[in-house]
C-alpha cells in the first residue's frame, strides 16, 4: 500500500553522512566561491567551478570540484536503473521560497513519475569559520517537502494547484524535512510535491541536488501534459498573471514558450502520471550503499539536450 513516504522521505545513509562531515572543513571555500558566483555573476555564465543557473543555484559536473565528482559518481553507481542529470548546488536564501513544484520539470516528463534528490551538505552559523565548523541545530534552511504529492502543478505565486479538474487548494499532511535533516542525510522526493524553505539570516546552507528518472522512461514525445497546460494558459488570462506577478522573467520566457507549443488539443486521458518506481527497493539501496569506496572516474555519459520547451515538436 503506498504511504507518504512514497512521496517524500529522509534517506539517512551512514558513509554518506561520513563522507559529507569528513570534507566539511576541505569544501567551505569552494562553497562560499560558488554562492558568490550565483549571487554575483551574470545568469548563464561558464566559470571554473560550474554554470550559474540562478540566484540560488550553480549547475555542477565532475571538473567542477572531486568532491562533487565522487558524490556525483556515487550516486550514479547507486543508482544504475535510474538516468541521473541536472546536478546543482543549490543555497540557502534569505527570503523564504514560496510553495511550489518543480512544475516545468513535471509537464515536460509527461506521464513519467520522475524525482528529485536534494542532499545537504553545509548548515552552518554565519559569520563562517573554517576552523570552527559547527552544524546548525536549528534554523538550517533546509528543504521541506509538504505531502500528499499533488495531481497538478504550482509554480511559485501560485496559492492553489492546477489539476485537470481545475484549480484545487492545497493543505499539507505531514512536512518532511527541514530541520529534521542533518548534513549528510538526502531529501528524496516526487516531482509533484510542493516544497518551499523557511529563509535564514544568519545560516549558510548549501545542498546538492538532482533529478532522476527509471532509465527505461522516454517521454520524448509525450507532449500531452504540456498541451493540456499550453491551452489552460490561452484562456485562463488569471492563471497566466499568477505566474508573472513576481516579476521574475523567467517565468515570463517560460509562459511565452508554453503558450506558443504548435500542435492539435491534447489526449486529457493521457494527462496522468504512472508510477512504476519501486519506493521500498530504492530506499533500501539508498540507506545501504557505500559511498565511501573510490568514486568512478570515468566522464559520465553526455545527456542530449531535452529542448521542447525553447523549441517544441510537432
Amino acid at each position: 500500500m503506498a504511504s507518504w513516504q512514497d512521496d517524500a522521505t529522509i534517506v539517512r545513509n551512514a558513509s554518506l553522512r561520513e563522507l559529507v562531515r569528513a570534507q566539511r572543513r576541505q569544501q567551505i571555500a569552494f562553497l562560499i566561491e560558488a554562492r558568490r558566483l550565483v549571487e554575483e555573476a551574470p545568469l548563464r555564465t561558464h566559470h571554473a567551478h560550474g554554470v550559474v543557473n540562478s540566484r540560488a543555484s550553480l549547475g555542477v559536473t565532475p571538473d567542477s570540484n572531486p568532491f562533487i565528482a565522487h558524490l556525483m559518481a556515487g550516486f550514479q553507481a547507486c543508482l544504475p536503473d535510474y538516468t541521473l542529470f541536472e546536478f546543482e548546488l543549490w543555497f540557502g536564501s534569505e527570503r523564504p521560497t514560496p510553495p511550489h513544484n518543480d512544475a516545468v520539470f513535471y509537464l515536460k516528463t509527461g506521464q513519467t513519475v520522475a524525482l528529485q534528490f536534494w542532499v545537504l551538505i553545509e548548515a552552518c552559523r554565519m559569520p563562517i569559520s573554517a576552523d570552527a565548523l559547527k552544524e546548525a541545530p536549528s534554523g538550517k534552511n533546509a528543504l521541506q517537502c509538504l505531502v500528499p504529492a499533488v495531481p497538478g502543478v504550482m509554480f511559485p505565486g501560485m496559492s492553489a494547484v492546477l489539476t485537470r479538474e481545475g484549480m484545487v487548494e492545497y493543505r499539507a499532511d505531514e512536512v518532511v524535512g527541514g530541520d529534521d535533516m542533518s548534513i549528510g542525510d538526502c531529501l528524496l522526493f516526487k516531482n509533484s510535491v510542493i516544497h518551499t524553505a523557511p529563509g535564514s539570516t544568519d545560516t549558510f546552507r548549501a545542498a546538492l541536488a538532482f533529478r532522476a528518472h527509471l532509465a527505461g522512461e522516454d517521454y520524448s514525445s509525450d507532449v500531452d501534459t504540456l498541451l493540456w497546460f499550453r491551452d489552460e494558459l490561452r484562456r485562463n488570462e488569471a492563471l497566466e498573471r499568477r505566474l508573472v506577478t513576481t516579476r521574475n522573467p523567467y517565468f515570463q520566457r517560460v509562459v511565452d514558450r508554453l503558450k506558443s507549443i504548435p500542435g492539435d488539443g491534447p489526449d486529457l486521458s493521457r494527462v496522468c502520471k504512472v508510477d512504476r518506481n519501486d519506493y521500498a527497493a530504492l530506499r533500501k539501496r539508498l540507506a545501504e550503499f557505500d559511498f565511501g569506496r573510490p568514486a568512478q572516474r570515468a566522464a559520465l555519459a553526455s545527456r542530449p539536450s531535452d529542448d521542447r520547451i525553447t523549441n517544441p515538436k510537432e
